[in-house]
């Protein structure tokens, strides 16, 4: 639901001198004319009429502890949970991607997963290397001396 025009200065000058001749409150809403909840909303926190409240909750970390979440975070490849272990702060591992994701100067990107080079792997890449190192130019063929390596 929309909220209604906020009161005038003329207006509230209107309601306190009312009020002050113990004036009611359904004949000061009539006098202005506007509604009773403006009146009472205006009575009730005369100070803090009209100013805006931001309505959101809490945040739930500091600037400090997203600091320190960034500096952990920054050229490592640690996990959402490891650098909240690491960086000492207690909140959700969710926070902790938000803020990673929100900083501008980060950029995180998933690891790629490759198995690692089995035995078999290596002694290809051995002989291969072994069997390049040995090429001689012969003319405009490429011949190269082949070494009995079981793979």
């Amino acid at each position: 639901m929309s909220r209604g025009k906020k009161l005038t200065d003329s207006k509230i000058r209107v309601i306190v001198n009312l009020k002050e001749k113990n004036t009611s409150i359904s004949e000061i809403s009539r006098v202005i004319g506007r509604s009773l909840c403006a009146v009472l909303s205006y009575l009730k926190s005369r100070e803090n009429y009209g100013k805006k409240h931001p309505g959101e909750h809490p945040k739930a970390t500091t600037e400090r502890q997203q600091r320190a979440i960034l500096r952990v975070a920054s050229n490592s490849s640690l996990t959402a949970r490891q650098i909240v272990a690491e960086a000492g702060v207690h909140t959700n591992i969710r926070n902790v991607q938000r803020i990673i994701k929100r900083a501008k100067h980060l950029q995180r990107r998933k690891l790629q997963k490759k198995p690692p080079l089995t035995n078999r792997h290596k002694a290809a890449r051995e002989y291969f290397a072994e069997r390049h190192l040995q090429w001689k130019k012969s003319g405009e063929k490429l011949s190269f001396q082949m070494k009995n390596v079981s793979i």
